[in-house]
């Protein structure tokens, strides 16, 4: 399921620290393509959003964004 993520909103440009829960995640989850074309990317969910599902951001971008919850269910 993973695999078909979406993303429902774009939440902030930059993750202010301890913002979004992501100092201290719900998930971590490293994506690996088939192939050694694409490097791994490595997923950070952090808290639950007010709106419904969760804030989340790769690790290696600035950008903040909210996955549904569809998504984990």
């Amino acid at each position: 399921k993973l695999a078909g993520l979406e993303v429902a909103a774009w939440v902030a440009d930059i993750a202010e620290p301890g913002a979004y829960g992501l100092d201290t995640p719900t998930l971590r989850a490293t994506f690996a393509y088939d192939g050694d074309k694409k490097p791994a990317r490595r997923l950070i969910v952090g808290a639950p959003r007010p709106e419904g599902g969760f804030f989340a951001k790769l690790a290696d971008a600035p950008e903040v964004f909210a996955l549904s919850r569809e998504s984990f269910d």
